[in-house]
């Protein structure tokens, strides 16, 4: 946790801009860079940018893997670099459900150039990485919707992350989304609780679960917020 925040911060230091923080976060998101090889050679354009640009995001968000190895095996449910677990098996810092997952599912073995490679530690995958990508099923399902109507327009990470998408209708309604993979409620509610005292200028703000959630746990987050401009739904019913 402390090593997520320090992530976070540093996201947000002064001399960057809300422009740096989404480049950053989209690039830790993206599962094209879950490892980027030393060798700067095979490194992409974009990789071999970013550790030019912020290289101190770099160095907070990975860490060396030096193994005579010519394949890494990655999870198949988020797709982050899995690391060995003390059983001689390998476990992921993405989720709980990451490793339920792994316990059915053969890992995706992946072969690599390089020996030599820089892998997203623990801190970015479980902070960063694994809920962006269920950030993407997200945007997947707006850019479904563009396609068939452009009705509204969207911004990721508004002002620094306030909100996971902010969406602006033709006719001036906005609303904002946050998406949530937590198995505890009790952090939800506080979350809700924080937007609702302070209060928030979007017409109505949706915080979305992935479909496993039980519905004992959505049904407890509804009834707190009863009443409230925030409703709890899961991706389905988004």
């Amino acid at each position: 946790e402390y090593v997520g925040q320090k992530l976070y911060l540093a996201m947000r230091k002064e001399n960057y801009s809300e422009y740096d923080y989404v480049s950053i976060r989209s690039f830790l998101c993206d599962p094209l860079n879950v490892y980027v090889p030393m060798d700067c050679l095979l490194q992409t354009k974009e990789q071999s940018e970013f550790i030019r640009k912020y290289s101190d995001m770099h160095e907070l968000a990975y860490v060396p893997l030096k193994a005579n190895k010519t394949e890494i095996y990655c999870c198949p449910t988020c797709g982050a670099v899995l690391f060995e677990a003390g059983d001689a098996g390998y476990h992921c810092a993405g989720s709980n459900n990451c490793n339920r997952v792994l316990q059915r599912k053969v890992s995706h073995r992946i072969p690599v150039q390089s020996s030599d490679l820089w892998v997203l530690n623990t801190s970015a995958v479980h902070n960063i990485f694994t809920p962006g990508q269920f950030e993407k099923k997200i945007e997947a399902q707006l850019q479904t919707i563009l396609k068939q109507s452009s009705c509204f327009e969207y911004e990721r990470w508004p002002e620094f992350d306030l909100w996971d998408f902010r969406i602006k209708f033709k006719n001036g309604v906005v609303w904002a989304i946050d998406a949530k993979m937590t198995d505890k409620p009790i952090y939800l509610i506080d979350d809700m609780r924080k937007h609702i005292n302070k209060g928030f200028a979007e017409d109505r703000v949706l915080y979305v679960l992935p479909n496993r959630q039980k519905k004992t746990l959505v049904s407890a987050i509804k009834k707190e917020i009863e009443g409230t401009k925030i409703s709890c739904v899961t991706l389905s019913e988004l």
